[in-house]
């Protein structure tokens, strides 16, 4: 199963995204997964003024990844929070 046929899957679970949305994320998921570094849209096949219209309306990522958990997910999670963009600060107690 390819990236684009799970994505297109998981979005065919959720009513509320339209059928421009939905193509463009079966299109920018998997691009967004194979590109290293920085994202920026001159690798998408679509025109800049589309990924501007479509980035203002909202999406629930959040039910894209519970759909995405039942789906493949098993029974034991765990969850993680990254604070590594976070400046580190030494305090000393003296």
């Amino acid at each position: 199963m390819t990236v684009a046929t799970f994505v297109s899957a998981i979005l065919s679970q959720m009513p509320n995204v339209n059928k421009r949305k939905r193509d463009l994320l079966i299109h920018l998921i998997p691009l967004f997964m194979g590109i290293r570094g920085r994202v920026n849209f001159n690798y998408g096949s679509y025109n800049e003024a589309t990924y501007h219209n479509q980035f203002q309306t909202a999406f629930d990522f959040v039910e894209f990844n519970k759909n995405l958990i039942k789906s493949k997910g098993s029974s034991h999670y765990i969850m993680v929070y990254d604070p590594s963009y976070l400046p580190f600060v030494s305090i000393s107690i003296e």
